[in-house]
């Protein structure tokens, strides 16, 4: 991720949209103000169109004009408490069948969301077109029959029940365990491939120019002078973190210790950042101006949190493989798609915890390591299979796996071996400690002879 990240107003901009995107108020609505202004392009179609050049199939008279328009209308509006009916169905299932943190993944749903709007404008058109309609002795004897508003409106209806009838099919293959769990893993790639550099891209990155935490990484040391800290104006969840605008509150030589990251819970009057600069003028305005590089709101995004999408598939997983459900099948599919998220992370370069830009240092202690994200990959799924010797396993597949096409993709280095080897010997003590038959201890411990990892003892 290049640090050219928009800054301050770039945060505010990607927050009301993420707001937007996560509504089922949003889209429905464009669809209504859309359809107001069509309403009113036709109807000035049909007063500049001589009736008798119109085709014999579109033209009405005012009795079947006002009946049509009254059913469409009344049908529409039943065929949209039908598609919010089975939309909040839908939430309620999955909040209880894998975890109130997967509901993002039905509230940003743009196909719900856009037949919801399509239902709705078809109500909305018809309405707007029947208060049109006037015989010859009405409003002073001017009558007006808006036939091809009429047409349009008998094509929205007919649109609105394919609607109806898409949205009972996709709901349905919405709520398979399946569907959730690519639709979670496809948005957690695209955060990956947006915040973590490609090492074989050739677009600079503000990573590139740091230090990458590892084994050998040396983090220099803070400033001896106490720098200025700045603090939170409200609690929240910190949602995105803008460096470019950290790094213009600062001069050249100056140094900045970011006290959070993406995803963690801040306090009010909690510290954000500790700026040290040697140019006092810099300090003016300074508590604004870094605040506006800290987006922090009431709940945990996708925007930068790479963290929260794995632990919605973790959250998945570990419902599946709770007594009160035991699907280990599930966590089976699950560990699979957790394996390919950590191969994406393991073959990229995930921001260092200390970066030099334009001669400013920037400290970012908090940042999750390759290590970081394997545990929490594994870590909790692992030690709630400890008696699912089958689960357990599925995870030294997918760890074999991800180390094999980590050699394959010439992607290997150090850390990331090391967060798979740490990762493995869980897994054979988890297994070696369970409670299984040695005859399943000794089958899932053959899963090891297919690969090149050598674990002593």
């Amino acid at each position: 991720m290049s640090w050219r990240d928009g800054g301050g107003l770039a945060i505010r901009v990607r927050a009301l949209v993420d707001q937007f995107r996560s509504s089922l108020f949003g889209v429905p609505v464009l669809w209504m103000v859309a359809t107001i202004a069509l309403s009113r392009l036709v109807i000035e179609l049909d007063s500049s169109v001589d009736p008798s050049s119109l085709p014999l199939l579109i033209l009405t008279t005012v009795d079947s004009a006002r009946a049509i328009l009254s059913a469409i209308a009344s049908g529409t509006i039943t065929a949209a408490s039908v598609v919010f009916s089975l939309t909040l169905v839908a939430i309620q299932l999955s909040s209880s069948a894998y975890s109130s943190r997967v509901l993002r993944i039905f509230l940003r749903d743009p196909f719900q969301q856009n037949m919801i709007g399509l239902v709705l404008s078809a109500f909305v058109f018809s309405v707007l077109v029947l208060r049109e309609v006037r015989g010859p002795v009405e409003e002073g004897g001017a009558p007006y029959l808006p036939s091809i508003a009429v047409a349009v409106a008998i094509v929205f209806a007919l649109a609105a029940l394919l609607a109806l009838l898409a949205s009972i099919n996709h709901t349905a293959q919405q709520l398979r365990v399946s569907t959730v769990s690519r639709e979670i893993t496809h948005q957690v790639l695209a955060v990956v491939t947006e915040r973590f550099q490609d090492p074989s891209s050739d677009s600079p990155s503000v990573d590139q120019a740091g230090v990458s935490e590892g084994v050998s990484a040396e983090i220099p040391s803070l400033p001896v002078n106490p720098g200025t800290v700045v603090t939170a104006s409200r609690s929240g969840w910190v949602q995105q973190i803008s460096l470019q605008a950290l790094l213009e509150t600062v001069e050249p030589h100056d140094a900045i210790r970011i006290e959070v990251a993406a995803g963690m819970y801040v306090y009010a009057d909690a510290p954000l950042a500790t700026i040290w600069t040697s140019e006092p003028d810099s300090l003016i305005g300074l508590d604004k101006r870094v605040r506006e590089a800290f987006g922090v709101g009431d709940q945990r995004t996708l925007q930068q949190d790479v963290a929260f999408g794995m632990i919605m598939l973790e959250d998945i997983a570990l419902k599946a493989l709770s007594p009160g459900v035991n699907d280990p099948n599930t966590a089976h599919a699950v560990i699979a798609q957790m394996g390919e998220v950590v191969l994406q992370i393991l073959s990229r370069k995930v921001p260092g915890r200390f970066v030099v830009v334009d001669d400013r240092r920037v400290f970012r202690p908090f940042e999750p390591t390759h290590r970081d994200f394997v545990m929490l990959a594994f870590d909790q799924i692992r030690a709630c299979a400890r008696t699912q010797v089958t689960v357990l396993a599925s995870m030294l597949v997918s760890l074999q796996t991800v180390r094999t096409e980590l050699v394959r993709r010439d992607r290997v280095t150090g850390e990331a071996l090391a967060a798979l080897q740490h990762q493995v010997e869980a897994v054979i003590t988890e297994i070696r400690l369970s409670g299984a038959s040695e005859e399943s201890k000794a089958s899932a411990l053959a899963l090891l002879d297919r690969t090149v990892w050598h674990i002593d003892g």
